[in-house]
């Protein structure tokens, strides 16, 4: 422990400036390493193509053959909702910089690229309020010290991935809910509604975060909340402005299809059939559909609605499936989170020696640090951000444990975990006590 709280003192006197730097080299001198020819853009590349090209927010494509996945020249597209838009919008954007000036698919990744390495950087800025909140500033360098070389942070920046938009924003959002315990104010509280909506455009399932966060503000978010007259009012604020961007989105879905969408994206029944079918690897998405299911797909009319209809027999395949074996679906989706919190064999980048180790040793310290922070804290604002950060955990580990597990996944917990092992780091300093420094100079 001696040796451990040496480290920590000596990591403690990085400036946050050093770490933003080492955060930005090392992504870029990543991306020089990784051939930006064999990152894919994945379903985001093809709906941005179709958008810019004005054949309209599109990832499926009409042939004298069928639908088929994916852009076809020439063919007509399909319009849908078949992604959420937030991180579409970013590739879109680099595809017309791109176009303009006059690179090819991989200068479409490198800016894609730069542009995460940005979002990461605003991400670090993040997790310094947040951790700075918690512990103090000592902790808050040692994180971000950490986050800036943690290989697995590193890798995210060099690929095409809604995780380099919306990890950043959940850390500003933890922030935020981390100064509302005990420096709430209105303003405060609106902009994390806010940031919330916008999680909505980027991750579909996390409206069900948005009733979640309405009773922990109505609950901590002192000193706004003081009987049940405020809290409510103080729970209703969130929904509300929380809902209007998710709302909209549903809206546009809803119009476009030519029928009630409430989701900000068509994918939830393919997801959740991708983890619950007879076969599954309970990972990835390279899950082929049975003959019975092609069948189904062929014979599905190709009309406004053909997205939302094509996730319905995904949906209702999965759900039959769970139905008729539910004790064999629960153990299923605990191998799924035990996956998730230790290594995913089925996923050969999850055995990556350097991404493994990298990740056991910050899972340990991690914890470490957590357990005996959470001893040590005792006033009402440290057992409210206790609450908040475990109450992150879960949700980001259950929702991929009922669908399907992938490796960025985990990535929420490997942010907690660093944060743990700067508290760990940092846990004799007299400022990482459970008394931060006052909430207005770590307010957002």
């Amino acid at each position: 422990m001696t040796a451990l709280l040496a480290l920590g003192s000596r990591l403690a006197r990085v400036p946050l400036a050093v770490s933003l730097a080492l955060l930005v080299v090392l992504r870029l001198a990543a991306g020089l390493v990784l051939d930006p020819g064999d990152v894919d853009l994945y379903e985001f590349g093809v709906i941005a193509r179709n958008w810019v090209n004005g054949d309209g927010y599109s990832y499926f494509s009409l042939t004298p053959t069928g639908v088929v996945e994916g852009y076809v020249p020439g063919a007509t597209y399909v319009p849908g909702a078949f992604m959420p838009p937030a991180y579409v919008v970013v590739v879109a954007g680099a595809t017309l910089l791109a176009r303009a000036l006059a690179l090819g698919p991989e200068g479409v990744v490198w800016i894609v690229r730069v542009v995460n390495t940005l979002l990461a950087a605003v991400g670090l800025l993040g997790l310094a309020v947040l951790v700075r909140t918690l512990a103090g500033p000592a902790a808050a360098r040692v994180a971000c010290l950490v986050l800036a070389v943690l290989p697995t942070f590193v890798y995210l920046a060099t690929q095409v991935s809604a995780a380099n938009l919306y990890l950043p924003l959940e850390t500003w959002l933890l922030a935020g809910l981390a100064v509302l315990a005990g420096g709430a104010t209105w303003r405060r509280l609106l902009a994390v509604a806010a940031g919330l909506g916008l999680l909505c455009l980027l991750r579909s399932e996390a409206v069900v975060l948005i009733p979640l966060v309405a009773v922990w503000a109505a609950v901590f978010a002192r000193p706004l909340v003081a009987d049940r007259r405020s809290r409510l009012a103080v729970a209703a604020a969130v929904v509300v402005v929380a809902a209007v961007l998710p709302a909209a989105w549903a809206v546009r879905n809803s119009a476009v299809l030519g029928e009630p969408v409430v989701t900000t994206a068509t994918t939830g029944g393919y997801n959740l059939w991708i983890g619950n079918h007879p076969g599954a690897s309970g990972s990835q998405k390279d899950a082929a559909p049975p003959p019975d299911i092609e069948a189904r797909l062929a014979a599905l009319p190709v009309t406004r609605a053909y997205e939302a209809d094509r996730d319905a027999v995904f949906r209702e395949a999965a759900l039959d499936h769970i139905a008729g074996d539910p004790v064999g679906t629960v153990l299923f989706d605990a191998r799924k989170l035990l996956a998730q919190v230790t290594v995913d064999l089925s996923d050969p980048r999850s055995t990556n020696p350097v991404y493994l180790g990298s990740y056991l040793v910050v899972a340990v310290l991690g914890v470490w640090g957590w357990v005996r922070w959470w001893r040590r804290s005792a006033d009402p604002e440290a057992r409210a951000r206790v609450w908040l950060v475990a109450g992150y955990v879960v949700t980001s580990l259950a929702v991929p444990a009922v669908f399907f597990a992938l490796a960025r996944y985990r990535l929420p917990l490997e942010l907690i975990l660093v944060v743990g092992a700067a508290l760990l780091l940092t846990s004799r300093r007299p400022e990482a006590t459970i008394a931060p420094r006052p909430v207005e100079s770590a307010a957002p």
